[in-house]
């Protein structure tokens, strides 16, 4: 097997190796001379169902993911990042959240496309989601699970995003979600579970959100009983399915 993918022209072998997890990937560089540097051209990175059990471990993930995001061909682009990272221990998570973030600024710097985050700490509370992915004009697909998105920061302005799949999101203020969307202005496909934050209609100036148009949105599925949205901007959906408090 090893010969046949060897006989494949480079591009081909790493887009094979795009459905790896990134260590795996790494691990193909002692088959070869061939094989040493191919996973640096690699397009997706992948360290989803990461579980940091104790300190050292936060340490070692940490330099590995900061290895592979510095060792790439930095001519070449990062099409899409993928990370689950879990803490289960109660020591103090500020250096993973810190290192997060700079993995995240570097990604969008590198006009990153696909990203699908989540990031739980052992400590109470949900992390918040980095700014800079709020203004990636790159981005085209963003899942993100379990993050607090908080508006005290310019609006959201993702002009090439076509699919939001949100699940687990708090909002710190009501309108939040609809700010969000209305950021997205090219959006084609919505997936929202369990949106979390306040529900004071005081809060949701109905009418300004009633008028909102999503244009090219043609599937949504909203699964969030006790959150408030108006159903206008999904009035030209193909596909809809809905759970959600109407306005």
């Amino acid at each position: 097997m090893a010969d046949i993918l060897s006989a494949l022209p480079d591009e081909v072998v790493c887009h094979i190796l795009s459905f790896l997890q990134t260590k795996d990937a790494v691990a193909t560089s002692i088959l070869s001379t061939r094989w040493k540097h191919l996973w640096r051209s690699v397009p997706v990175l992948n360290f989803t169902n990461t579980v940091l059990t104790d300190q050292n471990a936060n340490f070692r993930v940490t330099d590995f993911i900061y290895y592979v995001l510095l060792s790439r061909v930095s001519a070449l682009p990062i099409k899409a990042f993928k990370i689950s990272l879990i803490y289960h221990y109660n020591e103090d998570n500020n250096l993973g959240i810190h290192s997060f973030y700079k993995w995240i600024n570097f990604l969008v710097e590198r006009g990153v496309e696909n990203l699908d985050l989540f990031l739980m700490l052992s400590s109470p509370g949900v992390p918040d989601l980095p700014n800079t992915i709020l203004t990636c004009k790159t981005l085209v697909s963003l899942h993100l699970l379990f993050f607090s998105i908080n508006f005290t920061f310019p609006s959201v302005d993702l002009p090439s995003l076509k699919t939001l799949n949100l699940r687990f999101i708090f909002f710190p203020r009501n309108d939040g979600f609809m700010m969000f969307l209305a950021g997205c202005p090219n959006l084609e496909d919505l997936l929202v579970s369990y949106l979390l934050g306040f529900n004071s209609e005081d809060s949701l100036n109905s009418e300004q959100w009633k008028r909102l148009t999503l244009t090219n949105l043609t599937r949504a599925s909203l699964d969030s009983p006790n959150y408030r949205f108006p159903l206008e901007p999904l009035h030209n959906v193909h596909s809809l399915s809905i759970s959600m408090a109407k306005v």
